[in-house]
């Protein structure tokens, strides 16, 4: 007799498939908003991109690259001082000087500029910083006029005798410059380290959670905006999004509202996860970018404080001193060319709510 073999499996309810959850009608309003001032934002920082050919750009990048030249050419008639009597050499020094001057009077400009928008953006640590930055940026490109004309017009002998016999002042100015980022780079630095930056809220399972919060001060809690006038909504949404600019810059600004976004939207955020962390990861290597370039103009800075010591005093060491003002120099070439908004003094990007 065949057995009669019966498959069960076949006879097994189907399995139901996990409900997906719906955003209410408040989160959809809500996510539009966020959508309006992405949008917005987005715009402002495109026009700020188009908007970099121009003369203070010029300035800015001209900056980098005349002064990194002026002090390497410092350095090597510190080394030897018979290249200092070759007219090629005492004509690109003197080229280099005043160009360099000039131009560290227009990135001081620009640290106003950019100051004063700062200020307006509700960002007062970046606006305090660019504003020391204007005075310590025009010191030093008056030094590099004078000095560099004071080899070529015998009435500015006096002059250049004064900083031949104060080699130390250059260093120092560069050194107070250094102070203000060193302090805002080294703070993000420990807060990335300590996962205090608002980054690091971001590295949960539960985007749902977050949001959820009741704290209108934390840019990632959504839920106090639910209900509301739109323009106070709208209001609310362009200050988080100017706290987390000034926290991760506004690249990965937009992207992490973004992120808000579709998490609001109950959308899948896998992806637009890995580019807002993409984004965050370029900003903080930008941070210890900076670091190293502070660290520079901080051993320049011993170095010349060595030099006051008669002993220590020889042209190795001024040489040493130059050249590593010069290479803390040639490092924002990089940053101001490729990181517009995570340079020393950055692109600002105005708020949302100002073209509204």
């Amino acid at each position: 007799m065949n057995s009669l073999i019966i498959n069960t499996s076949s006879l097994a309810p189907p399995k139901l498939a996990t409900p997906c959850l719906k955003a209410t009608a408040n989160e959809k309003k809500l996510a539009t908003l966020m959508s309006s001032v992405i949008d917005q934002k987005q715009t402002l920082v495109d026009a700020s991109l188009k908007g970099r050919v121009n003369a203070l750009e010029g300035i800015m990048i001209g900056g980098d690259l005349f002064s990194m030249g002026y002090l390497a050419f410092q350095g090597v008639q510190l080394l030897k001082p018979s290249l200092a009597a070759v007219p090629a050499i005492g004509m690109a020094t003197l080229v280099c000087g005043e160009i360099a001057g000039a131009v560290n009077i227009g990135v001081a400009l620009i640290c106003l500029k950019e100051g004063i928008q700062a200020l307006k953006n509700g960002d007062n640590k970046l606006a305090t910083r660019l504003f020391i930055d204007f005075v310590s940026f025009t010191a030093i490109g008056a030094i590099m006029i004078l000095t560099s004309l004071a080899t070529k017009v015998a009435a500015l002998g006096a002059i250049g005798l004064f900083f031949a016999a104060n080699p130390w002042l250059l260093p120092v100015i560069f050194f107070a410059v250094s102070i203000p980022v060193l302090i805002e780079v080294s703070n993000r630095i420990k807060n990335i380290w300590t996962s205090k930056d608002l980054a690091s809220q971001l590295k949960t399972d539960d985007l749902q959670k977050l949001i959820q919060g009741t704290d209108e001060n934390n840019p990632f809690h959504l839920q106090p905006l639910l209900n509301g006038k739109e323009t106070e909504i709208k209001a609310k949404l362009s200050r988080k999004m100017e706290q987390l600019q000034a926290d991760m810059g506004v690249e990965a600004a937009i992207e992490t509202f973004k992120l808000l976004k579709g998490a609001l939207n109950k959308e899948p955020t896998e992806e637009q996860m890995k580019t807002t962390k993409e984004k965050i990861t370029s900003w903080n290597k930008a941070q210890y970018v900076r670091l190293f370039q502070q660290v520079l103009f901080a051993g320049a800075f011993g170095v010349s404080m060595a030099a006051l010591t008669p002993a220590l005093n020889t042209p190795t060491l001024a040489a040493s001193e130059n050249f590593a003002m010069a290479a803390a120099n040639g490092i924002p070439f990089y940053m101001d060319v490729f990181w517009p908004f995570m340079r020393n003094a950055p692109i600002v990007v105005p708020k949302v709510e100002e073209t509204a």
